[in-house]
């Protein structure tokens, strides 16, 4: 399973996607929260970040239910079927931080 970028009421979220299943950049931000955000596309840029883990109920129904109305637009109708908030219930979330540098 890959990552999952998303930006909700101005945070930036790193989210595993439906389904909730183990993944290895979860586990390595788990272990080593401080990492460096990497722009390739446009903007070039290495930013350090900081990677929280998204414990509080409140904030990941939020979250995710910003997420779930998004992926359900009709960007390009027909291309996805409709996302069901309950199958990312147990989505590995977490808040990313930017800090400035030295």
């Amino acid at each position: 399973m890959g990552i999952f970028f998303y930006r909700a009421a101005g945070t930036t979220y790193l989210c595993s996607g439906a389904g909730g299943a183990a993944t290895d950049w979860h586990a390595n931000l788990l272990a080593n929260p401080d990492f460096t955000f990497h722009l390739k596309k446009g903007i070039r840029a290495d930013l350090p970040a900081r990677a929280t883990p998204v414990t509080d109920p409140a904030e990941r129904q939020a979250v995710l239910t910003e997420i779930v109305a998004d992926l359900n637009q009709p960007h390009d109708p027909g291309t996805i079927r409709p996302t069901r908030l309950e199958d990312w219930a147990d989505s590995r979330l977490m808040r990313i931080s930017f800090r400035h540098r030295p």
